[in-house]
């Protein structure tokens, strides 16, 4: 179905028609894929919405894209993976081995080629986006910008869901700029679980048609065992103590000789005698320390070794 997305007068929103398109979604049959697109009431791809996938190498990101092709093969859609990378025996094998049968599949760069093949096909897969090519000549910077535009359109256009797979920088960005992902409606990553290499993280951070969220799922040779939304683990807050109580544990576990002073404590906290006589002071007062002595020539003991003392001395 055609989305007219190029009128651009100021309407009352009311007098809008939303399509129906907007609230019959393209199921896979798999309730947790079609929940990262779309919400709770409307689960699935929209039709003609485009989406970007990231991630690091190995993270399975063709691997979901073929497996979802192929579950929209099993609810009547047509769904096609267009590489720029591997060889079609290439993506043969691959969905050989992950039992994928019903997808057409191309080793194919040309831009305008992908554009024309998407008024056939209700999903399409670019592996990937920096991989494109052009009959046309022009500069890199402004060839991303034509083919996004082409293909983001004849998406709009025709209907055909498009999911554009896109290399990343050291940084996390995407190679050649970032308009690409401001550029289309859904931004997925997919990332490997640092505790556990066998789980896959699916975050979707941006949803123009649904919500956003962070599911998780094993991968195997065969694909993905989806697991739900991420739900972390909740740490508990440690709460770190005042430096003042941590500096009367220091004094409390200082050893005799020589006798604990002032100087002394002045020296082994680097502290000023101020700060150093508040906290002998807090000490007595809460019935830890004994003082023996006035000015230069006071000294403090435990309390607990003072009481020792008196009960050898009393015996």
């Amino acid at each position: 179905m055609e989305i007219n997305t190029l009128e651009t007068k100021f309407a009352r929103c009311s007098s809008i028609e939303i399509p129906e398109t907007f609230y019959n979604r393209m199921s896979t049959g798999c309730s947790e894929i079609d929940l990262m697109f779309g919400t709770e009431q409307l689960r699935g791809f929209m039709a003609g919405s485009t989406i970007s996938i990231t991630g690091t190498p190995g993270a399975g990101k063709s691997t979901f894209l073929a497996l979802v092709s192929q579950m929209l093969t099993g609810q009547g859609k047509r769904a096609a993976i267009a590489s720029g990378e591997e060889s079609h025996v290439q993506l043969a094998y691959t969905c050989k081995r992950l039992g994928v049968t019903d997808v057409d599949i191309a080793h194919i760069k040309n831009v305008e080629e992908i554009a024309d093949a998407m008024n056939h096909y209700d999903f399409m897969v670019v592996d990937s986006f920096q991989a494109l090519r052009s009959n046309k000549n022009m500069k890199k910077k402004e060839f991303y910008q034509y083919a996004q535009d082409l293909l983001i359109t004849t998406a709009k256009d025709t209907g055909c869901v498009l999911v554009f797979v896109l290399h990343i920088t050291t940084t996390g960005l995407p190679k050649g700029g970032t308009d690409i992902i401001h550029a289309v409606d859904v931004n997925m990553k997919v990332t490997v679980n640092k505790d556990d290499e066998s789980m896959r993280l699916f975050h979707v951070y941006k949803n123009r048609f649904g919500e956003t969220k962070l599911h998780t799922a094993m991968m195997s040779s065969k694909g993905f065992d989806f697991k739900g939304v991420y739900v972390a683990p909740v740490e508990e807050k440690k709460t770190r103590k005042p430096a003042s109580e941590e500096r009367k544990e220091q004094i409390l576990s200082m050893n005799e000789p020589p006798h604990l002073t002032l100087d002394r404590i002045c020296d082994n906290l680097n502290v000023s005698g101020q700060t150093a006589g508040v906290m002998l002071r807090e000490l007595v007062g809460e019935g830890k320390l004994q003082k023996f002595g006035r000015g230069a020539n006071a000294v403090w003991k435990l309390v607990q070794d003072c009481k020792d003392l008196h009960s050898i001395l009393t015996k």
